[in-house]
């Protein structure tokens, strides 16, 4: 989330929240500090912080649950993860494309 909030241009103080949240030993504390600074583009349906929902489903006891129930949540858990990977990766990769598109026309402009 910090190389896709410095693609994307994050202010220098948001940069700063992250690289602090990175050295914070307690993983709930970092999220509650990043909750406000998470580039929209990786919120997921309605705006839900991805780390929150999984540290909540994480942290919840699920050693107390049925075979059956950790099984959905290790699947929704999964499906999560996959699309936070895949909105990251396409962040980056855009914002990289557009980098070298923006090049390229520059070089022409100055031909």
């Amino acid at each position: 989330m910090l190389k896709v909030s410095k693609k994307l241009g994050a202010k220098p103080e948001v940069v700063e929240r992250f690289e602090k949240a990175l050295q914070e030993t307690k993983f709930a504390q970092a999220v509650d500090d990043l909750n406000d600074v998470i580039p929209e583009s990786l919120l997921l349906d309605g705006g839900h912080n991805p780390l929150k929902l999984l540290h909540t489903a994480l942290s919840k006891g699920l050693h107390a649950k049925t075979d059956e129930e950790c099984l959905r949540y290790a699947t929704s858990i999964r499906i999560l993860l996959a699309d936070l990977t895949e909105k990251m990766g396409a962040a980056l990769r855009k914002n990289s494309e557009l980098d070298a598109a923006i090049s390229d026309l520059l070089k022409v402009e100055r031909e």
